[in-house]
């Protein structure tokens, strides 16, 4: 029966590995023109209730507590107010399902780096041919598909979500044991920061340069000449015009004026729309603990406006354009508003496990702590409520380290069996 099962897994494995979770993990943002929602992981949660069909499981651990969780205050949410955002919420907890299926098998790292190599490949022709690829990318149905000359979101919806993928399949591409002893940089990691470093996003060039300092952590002379080189792009893109980082870094050296926040907000609107909608969602649930069973906070901005002693929200123009649609930017803060305190509370628990797994995984994986700080990455600057990024890496975090800390006591344990009888005929 056991042999039977490994026999399943094995194809289930490298079917998923090279063509399932890397096709639902590309798709996740294209839309064809035919749905106004950002992300439509369908492919995705699909193919990971596929999966459940065939093993005939259900992961029986912390991310299945969170998707029922979620898919109880959907439920909930359907009678309530906006029934949209609590059918969005059970596609939550479905992309859960499916991203602790595809952690659960073997192949992870193969489909992380797949789908890196595709994304590379997609970058390096809108290079070549700008004008086509945004043409190709308008078809699609991405938002703002001629950003930056075309192509620097590549398949998804603006280039803060192309950073937020990257440093998610980045992380799940190192995730593996070092089997072979290297503790280093390897070709994977060039290719991640390449990409990042093209998306003229200020939060992709952040994770590049985190990326870099984790992959080079024990190699002070490469990581010396990295960090020069950061530095020189920093500056490189600070000086460009029209740059993401430049943008930003001129918004923050205005913060000391007399204007602060508003004038940070007029500057790089973008970045204090984030902040705003934080400070807001915080608010919201102050005003609702046990949630609001929706997620657009409009009729809080009032109250917001009145409280506001930064220019934080009265400064930023960018959030009036907004109304009827203030939604938070990243899952946890998005959990917070729809479900409360409870809700939230649970999806804190989610990422504090998984990353302290995954923390206390870095001697047998070196590249573990990048899978933290795609946690990190998601939970505080940017991630959407049904893209299966986040969800990943806390399956990662949750399935894949709970795996490998078994197969590691297993393997002991096989080992002081066999030499048990060895070291009593010795002693004989």
């Amino acid at each position: 029966m056991g042999s039977k099962h490994k026999c399943i897994e094995l194809p289930l494995s490298q079917i998923s590995a090279t063509l399932l979770l890397p096709l639902g993990l590309l798709t996740t943002n294209i839309t064809l023109g035919l749905t106004s929602t950002e992300t439509v992981p369908v492919l995705f949660v699909g193919m990971g209730i596929l999966l459940a069909l065939l093993r005939k499981s259900l992961p029986a651990d912390w991310m299945l507590l969170g998707a029922l969780g979620a898919f109880c205050y959907g439920i909930v949410g359907l009678l309530g107010p906006s029934p949209t955002d609590g059918l969005r919420m059970c596609a939550a907890s479905l992309t859960m399902i499916a991203a602790s299926q595809f952690c659960s098998l073997h192949g992870l790292s193969r489909a992380a780096r797949i789908s890196i190599g595709v994304l590379a490949a997609l970058r390096l022709i809108s290079l070549a041919f700008p004008a086509f690829t945004a043409s190709f990318y308008v078809w699609l149905g991405l938002r703002g598909a001629g950003v930056y000359d075309g192509g620097a979101q590549i398949l998804y919806a603006e280039p803060s979500y192309l950073a937020s993928a990257i440093i998610a399949l980045w992380a799940m591409a190192r995730l593996e044991p070092d089997i072979d002893g290297y503790r280093g940089f390897r070709r994977i990691d060039a290719v991640a920061i390449a990409i990042l470093v093209m998306s003229n996003s200020a939060s992709a060039a952040l994770y590049a340069v985190v990326g870099a300092l984790i992959v080079l952590r024990n190699r002070p002379s490469v990581l010396l000449a990295a960090v020069t080189f950061a530095v020189t792009t920093a500056v490189t893109l600070i000086l460009a015009s029209n740059s993401r980082v430049g943008i930003l870094f001129d918004a923050l050296s205005n913060l000391s004026g007399e204007a602060g926040f508003s004038a940070f907000a007029r500057i790089d609107p973008s970045t204090a729309t984030r902040l705003g909608l934080t400070a807001m969602s915080v608010l919201s649930a102050i005003s609702y603990p046990f949630g609001r069973l929706q997620l657009d906070m409009t009729d809080m901005f009032s109250t917001a406006l009145r409280q506001d002693m930064t220019g934080l929200v009265s400064g930023n123009s960018l959030l009036v354009q907004l109304l009827g649609n203030l939604q938070p930017n990243t899952v946890p803060l998005q959990w917070l508003v729809y479900g409360g305190l409870p809700l939230f509370g649970l999806l804190l628990l989610l990422l504090l496990i998984a990353g302290h797994r995954a923390w206390s995984m870095r001697s047998e994986c070196f590249a573990s702590p990048l899978l933290v700080a795609a946690l990190v990455a998601g939970a505080l600057v940017q991630s959407v409520l049904t893209s299966p990024f986040l969800y990943m890496c806390i399956a990662a975090g949750l399935v894949w380290t709970g795996q490998k800390k078994s197969n590691s006591a297993r393997a002991t344990i096989q080992r002081a069996a066999f030499a048990g009888p060895n070291v009593g005929v010795a002693s004989e």
